[in-house]
């Protein structure tokens, strides 16, 4: 064969590869997307950071493209939904969130994130409302497609559900079982007991007035009913004796339960009471008289009190139905739920995704839709991210400059912000990094990969970078870790260079010289406010727990056998009417603890001391009211060898629902105080201080120099000196004050985006950042 017959063989193979290869090439080219108009212009120049708005467009439509597309489409179609949205509850959202965050960060946030210009805008509550409202529009839209349809599939005739397909069948099936299976709340009085001896002890209590043949059956029933609930209060000694709140369903008559409420499908008692509780002949003044056991719950006993009707009409109403209806509906809004009702009302509205990133992400949380494959420009050639149908079916465009103008009011500050930090920490020289140090970081992020590619994660390494730590590549991880370290060094310190927080000298010998901690216990005698009567009584019996009533078998002063409040016996019990109790300063002191402990748990009005025996553990300075505080460091550190004593004034305890005023007995069984040196001491102190910084001076020298106990009592007193340092500093080492001095720290190089939108919001974050005063947080946490 001649080379002209092997060519005009081979030629066609030839061509038909180079095809194949450039096919394949075209196919393998990254697709391109909508860009923004004037994607070459810088927003920001500063230092060796330069990013133009289309590389900023790029970052952050990765990250959180998405979800600002859905923001923007969303909001449009749901608009109406507005309306329906419960705004209490939306309102008591942004107020848990401020709970939450603290007041001070969840407004930083909200200007970071553009929402309001500053925490005096005079309609930030407004603005803050409308940022959280979408959540509520989506789930409005949901239960209310829902609702209608549930509500169209109980309505079905058998002829017109014959056609339903099964999912739907099995919801009608639901709602039917629903309102068959619904159980009316009960108020009853409900007894368990542990101990098989303890049960039929009460058994037989109630049998005794059964089988009293002296009383009729109404009296017989008013003293079982008592016996319940006498012990239901001993089981109960915390209880208030007030209903709790229960909003009852609007088909349900009044009903209020003084003892325990029980909703069937809402509680967590034994099914087997329950059944027994619910049965159709356990009426309202009934008991089981015998207890009913229940394998590892213990023996129970219950009386019926009331319930709010006596028949099943309700369950014909329609206030009851739709109740039961709204009840499933609530239960199906869960966020998968929602997530593919909206998938669907977009769907509905003919959304299309021509950014084939976007595309993708949505891809993958909507199964069947499918990207555009072309681009699209409208209007003035400006480039289509996505389009859709609104309410009235006119065709809308999301463009690329509108997916950008949203993120940049909602997030782009907040994520430039730590590498424009990067840069400004970069123009320290004292702080700058080693190349050891900088090898050190390499080496780190060559370790993280590592451990990344053994995990096997199933996504990629920039996947990995992006999801994990917000960066697009190893570049930008290095940096995000050198940052940091920056970060630390300008704040806290490096080497010679003097960290921009600091601690207050004066606060930290203040600090030092006032800290203490005792462990103590203590019996609470309280009195009326303003009833000198009743002030008088306790502090007559922190006297007598005190000296006691007698002296030598007789009664101390005015004391009579009538006005002894406080009795002991040598048995180690407290009695209401026996034995005087001599008084502390006349028991031995390694009865001290018992004795102490047995009279808090029967006299303390402190009602943690029945478990704990007035026992407080170990507090420090203002853990405890003024005078407890006072009498307490008066006891431990004054020298003498008391250990017990008496508020010189009366406390106020502030508890949750009330105010408490009243004497204590304190016993003080440990206290701790730093090492505290004289002004010849301290002087010396100082010179160890520098001798042992001291290369020039040896071991032996500082030996020579110093007592044992002197290197003994300064080396203590130094490790205290900076733990208190150290914890002061961790106080002042907020968040808020790290980003309060980098703010600063902006301003003096000023720094300024040449985006003048973003400029705007930079601006408004930054002053508020400046603005942080740690006493401001102070004073609305006490508020």
């Amino acid at each position: 064969m001649n080379w002209k017959q092997i060519l005009l063989k081979g030629l066609p193979v030839l061509l038909i590869a180079a095809v194949i290869v450039i096919v394949a090439a075209i196919a393998s080219r990254p697709k391109p997307q909508p860009k923004v108009t004037n994607a070459g212009e810088k927003v920001l120049d500063f230092n060796n950071l330069q990013v133009t708005k289309g590389e900023l467009y790029d970052r952050m439509k990765t990250i959180n493209g998405l979800n600002s597309l859905i923001n923007i489409i969303d909001n449009n179609l749901l608009e109406e939904y507005e309306e329906k949205v419960d705004l209490e509850e939306l309102d008591e959202e942004i107020e848990a969130d401020k709970e939450s965050d603290g007041e001070n960060k969840f407004y930083q946030n909200m200007i970071i994130q553009g929402v309001i210009s500053s925490k005096d805008d005079p309609d930030k509550e407004e603005k803050i409302r409308d940022f959280y409202m979408l959540n509520y529009l989506q789930e409005a839209y949901v239960k209310e497609i829902t609702t209608n349809e549930y509500q169209d599939l109980r309505e079905m005739t058998d002829e017109e559900a014959a056609d339903l397909s099964e999912d739907e069948k099995t919801i009608k099936d639901s709602i039917e079982s629903k309102i068959e299976d619904y159980r009316q709340d009960m108020c009853v009085i409900l007894l368990n007991f542990n101990k098989l001896q303890d049960s039929n002890t009460f058994s037989n209590d109630i049998k005794a007035i059964e089988d009293n043949e002296d009383l009729d059956e109404s009296a017989k029933n008013v003293l079982i009913k008592d016996l319940f609930n006498d012990e239901y209060e001993v089981q109960n000694p915390d209880d208030e004796d007030e209903e709790d709140e229960v909003e009852n369903p609007p088909f349900m008559e009044d009903f209020t339960c003084d003892y325990e409420r029980i909703q069937y499908d809402n509680n967590n008692l034994p099914k087997d009471i329950l059944d027994d509780i619910y049965d159709d002949d356990f009426d309202e003044g009934d008991y089981n008289n015998t207890a009913k056991y229940i394998t590892g719950k213990g023996y129970y006993f219950v009386y019926k009190v009331n319930q709010p009707f006596d028949d099943e009409s309700y369950k014909e109403t329609d206030s009851f139905v739709q109740y039961m209806i709204d009840s499933l509906v609530s239960d199906k809004l869960t966020d998968t739920y929602i997530r593919e009702r909206l998938g669907e009302l977009r769907e509905t509205h003919e959304l299309k995704i021509y950014d084939t990133d976007i595309g993708e992400q949505y891809q993958n949380i909507t199964e069947d839709f499918e990207p555009e494959k072309k681009l699209l420009k409208k209007d003035n050639g400006e480039y289509v991210v996505a389009s859709y149908k609104d309410n009235d079916g006119n065709t809308q465009y999301v463009h690329a400059d509108d997916l950008y103008a949203f993120i940049e009011e909602r997030s782009v500050v907040s994520y430039l912000l730590n590498m424009i930090n990067y840069e400004s920490l970069k123009t320290i020289p004292e702080i700058e990094l080693s190349e050891t140090k900088k090898e050190e970081i390499d080496e780190q992020v060559v370790s993280l990969k590592q451990q990344f590619l053994q995990q096997n994660y199933g996504i990629t390494w920039q996947d990995f970078l992006l999801y994990q730590y917000n960066v697009f590549n190893e570049e930008q991880l290095f940096d995000m870790i050198a940052g940091s370290t920056l970060r630390q060094r300008y704040l806290l310190g490096y080497e010679d260079y003097e960290g921009v927080i600091q601690v207050d000298e004066a606060k930290v010998v203040e600090t030092y010289n006032a800290w203490f901690e005792i462990t103590a216990s203590h019996i609470l005698f309280s009195f009326e406010e303003n009833d000198a009567d009743s002030e008088a009584l306790a502090i007559e019996k922190t006297e007598q727990v005190l000296y006691g009533c007698t002296d030598n078998g007789e009664f101390r002063g005015d004391i009579t056998a009538e006005t002894c409040y406080i009795h002991y016996d040598s048995e180690g019990e407290t009695t209401d009417t026996e034995t005087p109790f001599v008084g502390l300063d006349e028991i031995e002191h390694t009865e001290y603890g018992d004795v102490f402990g047995a009279l808090a748990q029967e006299y303390s009005d402190d009602p943690s001391a029945s478990q704990n025996k007035g026992d407080l553990g170990a507090f420090g300075p203002e853990d405890m009211v003024d005078p407890f505080e006072e009498k307490a460091k008066d006891i431990a550190f004054s020298g003498g060898s008391e250990v017990f004593g008496i508020t010189d004034e009366p406390s106020e305890i502030e508890r949750t629902d009330e105010t408490i005023f009243g004497y204590h007995v304190i016993y003080v069984k440990d206290s701790k105080e730093y090492v505290k040196l004289t002004a010849e001491e301290k002087t010396r102190y100082d010179q160890y201080i520098e001798d042992l910084e001291d290369e020039d001076v040896s071991d032996d020298d500082i030996q020579d120099e110093y007592t044992d106990e002197e290197i003994e009592k300064f080396d203590q007193y130094k490790a205290d000196y900076e733990k208190v340092e150290d914890e002061l500093l961790n106080e002042i080492n907020t968040t808020e004050m790290q980003n309060k001095y980098l703010a600063i720290l902006r301003d003096d190089l000023g720094f300024a985006f040449i985006d003048q939108d973003l400029q705007e919001i930079y601006y408004n974050v930054n002053e508020y950042l400046k603005a942080y005063d740690p006493e401001d947080e102070e004073e609305d946490t006490e508020e």
